[in-house]
């Protein structure tokens, strides 16, 4: 294996991520997250491959939580007002009976 790096090969990681980063982003606009999955569980596949299929699937998924989280905020929203329409409702009701109570003992 390699040795110890020189000082100078800081900067070397740098491009070398950058390229990598690059790389993942070539795999992931080619769209072999569209691949069965079977597809991809040679040992052929690059490492980016399936790099780039596990973030595609974690992107779905994140823009899936947004999703419901935007609909559980309505949902609460529509929750508070029914609940809101159902005391009003009830209050009248109370009103509505102690008012039949008033007339049936007279």
């Amino acid at each position: 294996l390699a040795g110890p790096r020189p000082a100078h090969a800081g900067g070397d990681q740098g491009s070398r991520r950058v390229a990598e980063e690059l790389l993942i982003k070539l795999f992931a606009d080619l769209e072999v997250w569209r691949l069965p999955p079977k597809a991809l569980l040679t040992p052929w596949v690059p490492g980016q491959v399936l790099v780039s299929h596990v973030a595609s699937h974690c992107a779905k998924l994140e823009d899936r939580q947004t999703t419901l989280m935007e609909e559980t905020r309505q949902n609460l929203e529509e929750i508070t007002r029914l609940q809101a329409v159902v005391a009003g409702l009830a209050s009248r009701l109370e009103v509505t009976n102690a008012r039949s109570q008033q007339c049936m003992q007279r």
